[in-house]
């Protein structure tokens, strides 16, 4: 029965489409979520607190879930703070 499930045809291809879609669903939700709780946040003190929390935040869960390395790692959340202070700076 094990093999069977192996040859299967198209079977990995099903499991790499739905797996891409979630990440990128779950990509676009990180991204998102922060800046529609930055909106609702006045003082700038509080705004780059909230950036910084949400980028660690961003960090830890990409080391858990990913295989990236620690140069993809800084590189990805660095991109992903900069865009998140940028959002703060220009509103």
């Amino acid at each position: 029965m094990g093999t069977l499930r192996k040859n299967l045809p198209g079977r990995s291809t099903i499991v790499e489409s739905i797996a891409r879609i979630l990440f990128g669903f779950f990509g676009a939700t990180l991204l998102l979520v922060p800046l529609v709780v930055l909106t609702f946040i006045s003082n700038i003190h509080y705004r780059l607190l909230a950036t910084t929390l949400f980028a660690l935040l961003f960090a830890i869960i990409i080391s858990m879930f990913s295989k990236a390395s620690n140069i993809e790692l800084a590189g990805s959340t660095a991109a992903y703070a900069a865009v998140l202070v940028v959002f703060v700076g220009s509103s």
